[in-house]
């Protein structure tokens, strides 16, 4: 998949970017996500329950996006299948 080719379009290596600064920013929010949720803070509040929950509901919000983001940059430079240059020659 080649993202910056020079025959993509503006509009298309403009996407591609921005997607691409995306995906890897929702790469280390959900890092960052896991690395809260596994490493406790050595204060413990047994009542202060609501924490865990928040930190379970960012992490899966964290993951959704990266598999939205990805799946958007996978469609968009994703090679048609009707192509001309990729069409067999009999």
């Amino acid at each position: 998949m080649n993202l910056f080719t020079k025959e993509k379009e503006l509009i298309f290596k403009i996407v591609n970017g921005i997607l691409l600064i995306w995906f890897v920013a929702a790469i280390v929010f959900t890092a960052s996500s896991i690395i809260d949720l596994i490493i406790a803070d050595p204060y413990v509040d047994p009542y202060n329950k609501g924490i865990e929950v928040y930190q379970i509901k960012s992490l899966l919000g964290s993951i959704a996006n990266v598999i939205i983001v990805g799946i958007a940059l996978f469609l968009t430079n994703k090679n048609p299948k009707n192509s001309e240059e990729h069409k067999e020659i009999k």
